[in-house]
């Protein structure tokens, strides 16, 4: 984990976001962008619910519990305590405290904090799927708690240039604020008061740490602007501001329409090389907390146009049935390839003009049930019959499978290719909580029955 972690991330990138100048918030916004649909202006109709509505999400959760799908609040990994992880253990909960109220100065800090909030998601998921009122009011207090930490986010400043732990942290706020949002209604006024303003100052610390004011690099309209927009997108709701919501979702739009090129790939994340397919998968976890957030506030951009003519289905079509069928022949068209360093496998020295898929995990499927339960035709996409490419270097294979014979990384050395059908869906549930994008509970954001 800890080595996908480092590799995802070698390269600093910020997004577009505000500024202050003189103790006023400035919109920091590069000029060269176009306006994105500038006659909408996006308000919040449902405020303090992120991802599903209250009753929507309530009726999912009784349908979970009529089920026997109680797996979907367990985590599988080897030597994983799943009964530890509940926050009636006052021991579970110093531990996450501990994990949490550290600043982020290194990979190691990042990877704690990660873990912590993977354990955090899988109690609010047991709160909401099995707690009774007892246990919702020890949900409530933890998060109180952890609004009053003094480092909750502290990065130093290192940290903070090359993107590293304000991306992160990004990604992993989005439990809290559904976890808030699920209890906020037995909050007190003065409870609600406080997690105001530690939201508020939240919001305006990432929002000034992550902008493109100084750095170039392709990721500020990649994967990370998109999963800062989520986060900035869930914390405007949380709080209710319209100004703010307005301003992300608009910004949202105008990086995404300037990424989708006219195939419907994503061009910073083909410019990743070799980790392309990778990234694109990647990409789409931020893109549907994005589209989920919206139609939790009446915009359902699910099956409408997101930028160049395209809609999400149109974009996950050009990515697994045209490049990841055959991914070389568009990478030979990828200019100014960045993170070339990032993804090197096998010993093998980076060349742009090969694709590599060691990267691919499951647990960053979870868009799949948001794409199968909210997209019109849907079944168009086989998420059951994805291939990846397999590469084995300088050899020549007849062991049976069926093989495509090519120099591929052109060293003047004959590879071997061939395809692995998997299924993204088998197993895909008990992982989806390393994806924070969704508040870590994509499952709960839909009804799926597994019977």
């Amino acid at each position: 984990m800890k080595t996908l972690l480092a590799l995802l991330l070698l390269i600093p990138s910020l997004s577009w976001g505000l500024t202050f100048k003189d103790g006023k918030q400035v919109d920091s916004d590069q000029n060269n962008l176009k306006d994105y649909d500038t006659n909408i202006e996006w308000k919040i109709n449902n405020p303090f619910q992120v991802f599903l509505p209250l009753d929507q999400l309530q009726s999912n959760i009784d349908f979970y519990k009529s089920s026997n799908s109680a797996f979907i609040c367990k985590h599988d990994e080897d030597g994983f305590n799943n009964d530890f992880v509940t926050f009636n253990n006052n021991e579970f909960r110093e531990s996450l405290k501990q994990s949490f109220n550290k600043t982020f100065t290194d990979w190691d800090t990042m990877d704690e904090f990660s873990a912590a909030m993977l354990e955090f998601s899988l109690a609010s998921c047991k709160t909401m799927l099995s707690g009774i009122e007892k246990d919702k009011k020890e949900l409530l207090s933890f998060i109180i708690e952890i609004s009053k930490l003094e480092k909750f986010y502290s990065i130093t400043p290192e940290w903070v240039m090359d993107h590293s732990g304000p991306f992160w942290f990004a990604r992993h706020i989005p439990p809290i604020l559904m976890a808030w949002s699920y209890v906020r209604d037995i909050a007190t006024n003065e409870q609600q008061l406080q997690m105001h303003k530690w939201i508020d100052s939240l919001y305006n610390q990432l929002i000034v740490d992550d902008n493109c004011l100084e750095w170039k690099a392709g990721s500020c309209f990649a994967n990370h602007a998109y999963s800062v927009r989520n986060a900035l997108i869930t914390m405007a709701i949380m709080l209710d501001d319209e100004k703010k919501f307005n301003h992300n979702v608009k910004a949202f739009f105008k990086v995404l329409k300037m990424n989708i090129r006219k195939d419907g790939l994503l061009e910073n994340e083909l410019r990743r090389g070799h980790c392309s397919s990778h990234y694109h998968i990647f990409t789409f976890s931020a893109l549907f907390g994005v589209l989920q957030n919206l139609q939790a506030q009446d915009y359902d951009y699910y099956n409408e146009e997101l930028g160049n003519g395209f809609t999400i289905k149109d974009i996950i079509n050009a990515t697994f049935n045209k490049f990841l069928i055959y991914p070389k022949k568009y990478l030979a068209s990828v200019k100014d390839p960045y993170a070339i360093d990032t993804c090197p496998t096998k010993g093998q020295k980076f060349v742009y003009e090969y694709e590599q898929i060691d990267f691919f995990q499951t647990s960053l499927f979870g868009f799949v049930s948001l794409f199968e339960n909210n997209v019109n035709n849907a079944q168009e996409i086989d998420f059951s019959n994805i291939q990846k490419l397999q590469i084995i270097w300088d050899e020549k294979k007849s062991d049976g499978n069926k093989y495509i014979y090519e120099d591929y990384n052109e060293n003047g050395k004959l590879d071997s290719l061939y395809y692995v059908t998997y299924d993204v869906r088998k197993d895909m549930y008990n992982h989806t909580w390393g994806n924070a994008v969704y508040g870590g509970n994509p499952i709960l954001l839909n009804k799926i029955n597994f019977d």
